[in-house]
């Protein structure tokens, strides 16, 4: 019995040794909901995790831009991205009541910075880059060209927004209007 035993420890201790620990690229990612659906973007592009304040509305703006700011002197636009995204449950005229205040996520992308409004932040985390999937394939349109990978967090599957691509194709957009 003992020559077993000493036979499966020293089995153990050989796999053990031939054991690779690899550090693997981590992302971060900012979790956030619109309405009953979460998303998530990149932490690299997320400059800033801000409360949402008052935000003065500018006339004559696109339905999706809701207004500006004023950060710490300087003025920043801020963008309804349930509107954006063509998500079912948009607000009405970017109208937040006390108890949807909301949150804008400073995002940086596509030479581009603007304030995007958010529900609520759900989570920051830090994942490994094995851990983002390819977009799922039953993705609704508009919303599947500004999806560039998915991943599973808390029992669902959460998008990952390609931030660079949003503004770049708002940016578009806007040039057109």
């Amino acid at each position: 019995m003992s020559e077993h035993l000493d036979e499966l420890l020293a089995r153990r201790e050989a796999e053990s040794a031939q054991v690779i620990e690899v550090d693997e690229a981590q992302v971060k990612l900012v979790i956030f909901r619109l309405g009953e659906e979460c998303f998530a973007l990149r932490g690299a592009q997320v400059r800033e995790i801000l409360p949402a304040g008052e935000i003065f509305y500018v006339p004559g703006c696109p339905d999706s831009l809701v207004g500006v700011i004023n950060l710490r002197g300087d003025v920043e636009s801020v963008v309804q991205l349930d509107r954006l995204l063509q998500r079912s449950g948009a607000r009405d005229n970017g109208v937040r009541d006390s108890a949807r205040p909301g949150f804008i996520l400073l995002l940086q992308a596509s030479a581009m910075r603007t304030g995007l409004l958010v529900d609520e932040v759900e989570d920051v985390i830090d994942v490994v880059e094995s851990a983002l999937q390819p977009p799922l394939a039953t993705l609704p349109s508009p919303l599947d060209q500004w999806v560039d990978a998915s991943l599973v967090w808390r029992d669902q599957g959460i998008p990952c927004l390609d931030g660079e691509r949003l503004l770049r194709d708002y940016r578009a957009r806007l040039g057109q209007a």
